[in-house]
């Protein structure tokens, strides 16, 4: 309910979806089960059509990550690279801002997708649950799936195809980003089911042991995998593998 009321509170919240949540409101107000979803009115309130969301995503992902991605492709050639800048740098220019707009690009497709995929299958279940033709013929434990916790997996999966909007060159770079995050989720899950220990204070100072051990270990035997930026930076205060 609290949260339902904060999106109320928002002032961008299109009249469409408001009256959807009004709705929602009142009849949990009159006691009726709370949704197992999130509904889509919810989700993006300022945006009554589902078909907008994806434009809309993309470019406020886009304008928040293009300086980013503009600092780490057009600095490493002027600091590291200064002498191929001098020889052509309308050449490394381009390149950097192609690079820019393909990184930002990739995470603006990356939340298209997981955003677009999650609409789909509270959609495809709203219209399954509202026509009892297809309630009488699908099972509802079927139906259920669509918005079970491990529906989840479905979009994550799917998002993982934006890397191929990247260089692939940055792909072996994203998968030891992302390697340390999903071992650090599987770590909390785990521990929130009571299947592990919970670690004290030092448990950072351990993971932090560990993931400085994958990037030496990869430092010293396969350092083509580590972004020259990376490799550079290990090479002035460690020196040669």
């Amino acid at each position: 309910m609290d949260a339902l009321n904060s999106v109320l509170a928002r002032t961008d919240t299109s009249p469409r979806n408001r009256a959807a949540l009004d709705n929602l409101v009142a009849s949990l107000n009159a006691g009726q089960p709370t949704p197992h979803y999130g509904l889509c009115a919810a989700v993006h309130p300022p945006l009554s059509s589902c078909w907008s969301v994806p434009i809309d995503r993309f470019f406020d992902v886009f304008k928040y990550m293009i300086p980013v991605y503009s600092a780490l492709h057009f600095l490493p050639p002027i600091l590291f690279h200064w002498k191929n800048f001098k020889a052509d740098p309308a050449g490394m220019l381009l390149r950097s801002g192609l690079g820019s707009i393909r990184s930002a690009s990739f995470l603006g497709v990356f939340v298209v997708i997981y955003q677009s995929t999650i609409c789909a299958k509270t959609n495809i279940y709203q219209g399954i649950m509202d026509s009892p033709f297809w309630r009488s013929i699908i099972p509802r434990r079927l139906v259920n799936l669509l918005i079970s916790k491990g529906s989840f997996w479905i979009p994550g999966f799917l998002a993982g195809l934006a890397l191929f909007v990247e260089d692939s060159r940055r792909r072996a770079e994203l998968a030891m980003y992302v390697l340390p995050k999903g071992l650090e989720s599987l770590w909390v899950a785990a521990r929130g089911r009571g299947l592990v220990f919970r670690a004290g204070t030092w448990a950072e100072s351990v993971w932090t042991g560990m993931a400085m051990a994958m990037v030496m270990s990869i430092y010293q035997g396969d350092p083509q995998h580590l972004s020259g930026l990376v490799r550079r930076i290990l090479y002035q205060f460690i020196g040669p593998n």
